[in-house]
């Protein structure tokens, strides 16, 4: 499921507003120019599914009221323009620098999947996160007993030492050199093999989890990260500005409750632990009544 869902992001487009300029068109993308793919596998340009990705994506607002009272709203349900790429964009697009272009509902560019993570791979953006931290967490499981169980025999012989000036030291391993023959020829002590493992599986895993809890924040938020750094600048801008303790809230229209973003942002939670790729469905959201004039709390 690791695989599967970080292939899958690598190769999935992030959903592109593609110009019209021929020039642009005929362009094909590649994996040397960070816009998606894997080993130099380059992905698949499919103009028709880009176009048909823009025009999906235009169901998340309601066109009638798009234009009403939009400085009232965060994010801005009004459509822009870009003058990198000249030319129109939905709402919550934004053009990324390092691939140049201009992505659905633009969360980051993940220099690890070699892509931007935007409206068509966000789910797998997640899932990868989700196993990765799931794995390691695991990794540490099968392990820990036989970690805690060297490191209570190191104890017992040469006390708490972790690194120490003798070599006596718990995490006091060979060489790497040493390490990297032993591998090679199969010959790696399990000992070692555990003590290498475990430290960097839990590290791994507690990075991976806090990461993963942040992204889950900015989802039932219905936000992308980007989006989330915005308003914190202009909730500190406000604070600055007023003087006060009180910070800007402004009415999220995209938000249908933290519960049913989940869902938008992950698809039917069964899919979650199948190896299926499942496309982002567009819903048309309600427009709330941005007439509500800005809170401050």
């Amino acid at each position: 499921m690791i695989i599967f869902n970080f292939l899958s992001a690598c190769f999935r487009s992030p959903g592109v507003v593609i110009p019209t300029k021929d020039k642009y068109i005929h362009k094909k993308w590649s994996s040397i120019d960070s816009r998606g793919g894997f080993c130099f596998i380059d992905p698949i340009l499919n103009i028709a599914r880009e176009g048909s990705l823009v025009r999906d994506y235009y169901a998340l607002t309601d066109q009638s009221q798009r234009n009403r009272n939009n400085d009232q709203c965060f994010p801005s349900c009004q459509q822009t323009y870009c003058s990198n790429c000249k030319h129109q964009r939905p709402p919550r697009c934004h053009h990324c620098s390092t691939c140049r272009r201009c992505i659905l509902q633009f969360d980051h560019h993940c220099i690890w999947l070699n892509n931007c993570v935007g409206y068509n791979n966000h789910r797998a953006f997640l899932l990868t996160l989700f196993y990765l931290s799931l794995g390691c967490w695991y990794g540490c499981l099968m392990l820990y007993r036989s970690f805690f169980g060297l490191l209570k025999e190191h104890v017992n012989d040469h006390g708490w030492h972790i690194f120490y000036e003798n070599k006596t030291g718990f995490l006091d391993l060979p060489p790497l050199s040493i390490i990297l023959s032993s591998l090679v020829s199969g010959t790696v002590e399990k000992e070692v093999t555990i003590k290498l493992l475990f430290p960097f599986l839990a590290a791994v895993a507690f990075l991976q989890t806090v990461f993963l809890g942040y992204h889950l924040l900015y989802v039932v938020s219905a936000l992308t990260t980007l989006e989330y750094k915005i308003l914190l600048d202009m909730q500190y801008k406000h604070l600055l500005e007023n003087k006060s303790r009180s910070f800007l809230v402004l009415p999220n229209t995209f938000s249908l409750g933290w519960c049913q973003n989940l869902k938008t942002a992950v698809g039917y939670f069964p899919f979650m632990f199948l190896p299926v790729q499942v496309n982002p469905r567009p819903t048309n959201h309600q427009i709330l009544n941005t007439s509500t004039p800005k809170k401050e709390i």
